[in-house]
């Protein structure tokens, strides 16, 4: 079982604890940002605006031309390898 490899328990359960309040938290300020009515109009279309802004840039960026594609392709390796480079060691020991 995974809990039984887990050294420093204590700060497992304190950062699990303390994820869920800041995603309780989180909510709870979302909640009460609703009933602004700044925000029932004008931030959504904003934050629609900046999505599709985003959007644009990334795949000008990134998908649109083949040495964008194989640097994106590179950085996810990199990003792979960073993720999965640290758990493949340790299982190998």
């Amino acid at each position: 079982m995974q809990w039984q490899r887990v050294d420093n328990k204590p700060a497992v359960v304190i950062a699990a604890l303390g994820s869920g309040f800041v995603l309780w938290l989180s909510f709870s300020v979302l909640g009460a940002l609703r009933f602004l009515p700044l925000v029932r109009r004008g931030i959504p279309a904003t934050l629609e605006l900046l999505g599709l802004a985003v959007a644009c840039w990334f795949t000008y960026h990134y998908l649109l031309f083949k040495d964008g594609r194989e640097r994106l392709a590179l950085l996810l390796q990199e990003l792979r390898e960073r993720i999965l480079g640290g758990i493949e060691s340790q299982t190998r020991l």
